[in-house]
Parts: C-alpha cells; sequence; structure tokens
C-alpha cells in the first residue's frame, strides 16, 4: 500500500488514465470468463454468435492492452519521479565535502543509485497488473458465487491454501534477502577498509620503498 501511494503521487496529471486502465484492466479477464461460460453452457448445439465473438475478442483485447498500457503508464510516472530524485541528489553531491565524499565512497552511492531504483522501476512495473489480478479475482469469484456455490466454496479453499503457503515462502525469502544484504554491507565496508588503508599505505610509505 505504501508503494502504491508513491506512484500515485508521481502519476500525477495522469491519475484518471490510471484509473480507465485499472478498471479495463480488472473486468476484462471477467468478460473472457463470462464468454467461456456461454460456449459451455450451450453446449453440442452451440453455434458461434456475433455477440459471443465480439465479447471475447473485447476482452482480451482488454486483458492485453490493460497490462501493457497500466505498466507503461506506471514506469513513465515513477522514471519521472526518479529523474527528479537523481538530480537533487548530484545537486546534494555538489554541495559535499570531499572528505565526506570520502567517507562515504562513490561506490556505495552509485551501487545504491543503480540497483535500488532498477528495483523501483521493477516493481512500477507489476503493480498496476497486481490490483486488477485482485480485483479480477473477487469479480470473477461473485461471478462463480452466482453460478455455482460448490466450486466458489472448493476454489476459495484452494486460494486460502495458496496465499498461506506464499506467505510462509515469503517471510523466508525476506529473512534470506536481509541476510544477503546485511552480508553484502559487511563486505562493502571491508572492502573499503581494505581500499583506504592500500592509499594510507602507498601515501605515506617512505621514499625510495
Amino acid at each position: 500500500m505504501r508503494f502504491a501511494s508513491v506512484v500515485w503521487g508521481a502519476a500525477e496529471g495522469r491519475r484518471l488514465w490510471l484509473l480507465c486502465v485499472l478498471a479495463v484492466a480488472t473486468v476484462s479477464p471477467v468478460g473472457v470468463l463470462v464468454a467461456i461460460n456461454a460456449v459451455i453452457s450451450a453446449g453440442a448445439d452451440y453455434t458461434v454468435r456475433a455477440l459471443d465473438a465480439g465479447l471475447f475478442l473485447l476482452a482480451a483485447m482488454g486483458v492485453v492492452g490493460g497490462q501493457l498500457i497500466g505498466s507503461r503508464l506506471t514506469v513513465d510516472a515513477v522514471e519521472t519521479m526518479l529523474d527528479g530524485m537523481r538530480m537533487r541528489l548530484v545537486e546534494s553531491l555538489r554541495r559535499l565535502e570531499y572528505a565526506e565524499f570520502e567517507r562515504i565512497g562513490g561506490g556505495r552511492i552509485y551501487d545504491a543509485l543503480t540497483r535500488n531504483t532498477a528495483v523501483i522501476s521493477e516493481a512500477a512495473m507489476v503493480i498496476l497488473p497486481g490490483y486488477a489480478a485482485v480485483g479480477s479475482l473477487a469479480l470473477g469469484g461473485l461471478y462463480t458465487l452466482a453460478l455455482s456455490p460448490l466450486v466458489f466454496f472448493a476454489l476459495a479453499g484452494i486460494l486460502t491454501l495458496s496465499a498461506v503457503l506464499f506467505a510462509a515462502s515469503q517471510r523466508r525469502v525476506r529473512a534470506a534477502l536481509i541476510e544477503a544484504a546485511a552480508a553484502e554491507s559487511g563486505f562493502l565496508a571491508l572492502l573499503g577498509h581494505v581500499i583506504h588503508g592500500f592509499k594510507e599505505t602507498r601515501l605515506h610509505r617512505p621514499r625510495g620503498d
């Protein structure tokens, strides 16, 4: 939710388009489900009707287009925000004292910019499809409940179990990522000490060595 609010704030001026694309991406999978169910319900006597074919094609286009356009909108909004942050960081670095810059390390600054901003851009790419998938799941669940309560509760049980297993695996993944980040930070700190010590040795060694 926190990242969603960041994307929403970055999408100023594009929010109406974002909401429209989100609505299309949410409703379109349910349209595909309705069209397929119409064919299944008719059985062997079904004949292709223009209305069913049109609904299916329109819904399929909405699924694909909603995903692509939504990802493009969110990524553009976040990249615009990140460009502003990069420019502010450059201005801050221009006013930074050299000793302070040496203490932080140029490598660490560059690593934080390239790695963390890449993660933000990748997250922005999937956030709208993720919310659309949740909305489609809710609408599809209501449609399934109207057709068959038994199937609905069976699917709800399977999805609940899957969510519990996914949450457990995510906790293990987060713990592993935290451990890896701590190890990387320790390695970078050690590398910085080694490089700084090597530089000090080279600068202060006696002449003729």
